[in-house]
């Protein structure tokens, strides 16, 4: 027991990131949490008790909102896929918070991207439907606006039709009726001289 205590003590000096001595009594204070590093954001987390894999991912997976399975978890020495490595990744931090990246699968991430161009295609959608509407409001106002004028027109035209060419008509009529009978007395006068 004495040679296991001495090489730990000398071990903790050469260590820093040991904490806990041989007994179970903490030396060291451990990492405050885990930070989710993911695209632009990070978010804290907690570091499951024993190290778990699974449990990191589900805890990320909560933290972040995004699918457990989409995802792989990375430390500054690469992909952590054991207890092992993350236990590595817990022991490097020191005292600090332990960073873990996150990186999404590539399906994930065009995923992802065809989610956003369609909602953005939505929205244009959106905006081109409404200014349809506003233009068939638009359009149904002139239609109606043209209707009125057309018939404003129309009656004009009506009044028109119905003072000066029935007039002039009516003036024509009497003029062939006064023709008619002006020949029909003519050609009774040469009827007579014949």
């Amino acid at each position: 027991l004495f040679w296991f205590e001495s090489t730990w003590l000398r071990f903790s000096r050469v260590c820093p990131w040991c904490a806990l001595s041989p007994g179970g009594r903490v030396l060291a204070a451990m990492p405050i949490g885990l930070i989710f590093r993911y695209e632009a954001r990070d978010v804290r987390g907690q570091i499951p008790a024993p190290p778990s894999v699974e449990q990191t991912i589900m805890s990320g997976a909560q933290e972040l909102g995004i699918p457990k399975d989409s995802f792989d978890i990375f430390d500054r020495y690469g992909k952590i896929e054991t207890a092992e490595d993350l236990q590595r990744a817990i022991h490097m931090a020191g005292t600090s918070d332990c960073v873990i990246q996150v990186k999404e699968h590539e399906h994930y991430r065009r995923l992802r991207g065809v989610e956003s161009r369609h909602d953005d295609v939505d929205m244009r959608l959106d905006s081109i439907e409404k200014r349809l509407r506003t233009n068939n409001d638009s359009l149904s106002e002139r239609l109606e606006a043209a209707r009125v004028e057309a018939a404003a027109a129309t009656k004009k035209v009506a009044d028109q039709i119905s003072q000066e060419v029935m007039k002039n008509i009516s003036e024509l009529f009497s003029s062939r009726n006064q023709l008619q009978k002006d020949q029909r007395i003519i050609e009774e006068k040469l009827s007579q001289i014949d």
